[in-house]
């Protein structure tokens, strides 16, 4: 694995902007290189994967979101087509993200911060994994949730893109978002999936489901409590709930297990009912 190294000690003298940091980027190097030897990964295969770092420090883009899921496509063996795919849709998803966040910038909207520490933008190009976003959704979320901050919007698109991907039309989405305005925190408006999953595994239509989460909403209930409510008079265990989502799944993981059920292939996991824990992200998901 030499030609590894030599590689990754290229890419470390390659130009790069003055606020890269030296032992962030060293470390970035470190644990790809580590991956992709434990994987046994060829040198020829390894060259996108570095490649990606280099471009994104070069355009000045924030890597830990990159290194972290390239880490994982290797560190599962995943082969060379499947590691230079996923590489190059992580470098559009950041750069994407850029210019989405760039543009709620330029409309004024306030906050450099993520969430679990990651810059708005790696947390933008998150939702992107789950579907393509616009600037126009973007604008839309900002109206409709009556906020002028980025963090907020964020959790409204990470939101959106999966209510889509679970099946809601993009107006049904909207107006889902939009009845929950300024009276629910962000971690209402990411549950807003999981409310509807649950929703449907209890035999109710999207119609009255939405119909239900709006006027709880009004009222300033959790949605997240009246899909708990659901759950309970249908006779279903809380901890069974749990249901995955993602792009390109194979399907929806739903456990009885103490926690919430496992997502499908490149699925993250569902968040478990009342008092339990968030499944088991699937093969390439997250927890």
């Amino acid at each position: 694995m030499r030609t590894i190294a030599l590689l990754a000690i290229l890419v470390m003298l390659s130009p790069a902007p003055a606020a890269a940091a030296e032992p962030e980027a060293a470390s970035a190097l470190s644990r790809l290189t580590a991956a992709a030897e434990r994987s046994q990964l060829g040198e020829t295969s390894l060259m996108p994967v570095l490649a990606g770092l280099d471009q994104l420090q070069q355009e000045g883009l924030p890597t830990g979101r990159y290194v972290d899921r390239m880490v994982e496509c290797l560190s599962k063996g995943a082969p060379a087509d499947r590691v230079k795919t996923r590489a190059s849709a992580l470098l559009e998803e950041t750069r994407t993200a850029r210019v989405l966040v760039d543009g709620l910038k330029a409309q004024g909207l306030k906050g450099d911060e993520g969430s679990e520490g990651r810059s708005p933008v790696e947390e933008l190009a998150g939702a992107l994994e789950a579907g393509p976003l616009t600037p126009e959704d973007l604008a839309e979320l900002a109206g409709e949730l009556k906020t002028d901050r980025i963090s907020r919007v964020l959790a409204g698109a990470h939101s959106l893109a999966r209510l889509r991907a679970i099946g809601l039309s993009s107006a049904a989405a909207h107006g889902l978002l939009e009845a929950m305005r300024a009276k629910q925190p962000e971690e209402e408006l990411l549950r807003l999936p999981w409310t509807i999953l649950v929703g449907r595994r209890c035999g109710m239509d999207d119609a009255h489901i939405l119909k239900a989460i709006a006027k709880a909403a009004a009222k300033g209930k959790a949605p997240s409590d009246l899909a708990r409510g659901w759950a309970s008079d249908a006779g279903l265990r809380g901890p069974g709930m749990g249901h995955g989502w993602g792009p390109g799944g194979t399907g929806q993981g739903v456990g009885p297990g103490p926690s919430g059920g496992p997502g499908g292939s490149g699925q993250r996991g569902g968040p478990g009912g009342a008092g339990a824990r968030q499944g088991p992200g699937g093969s390439g998901g997250r927890r």
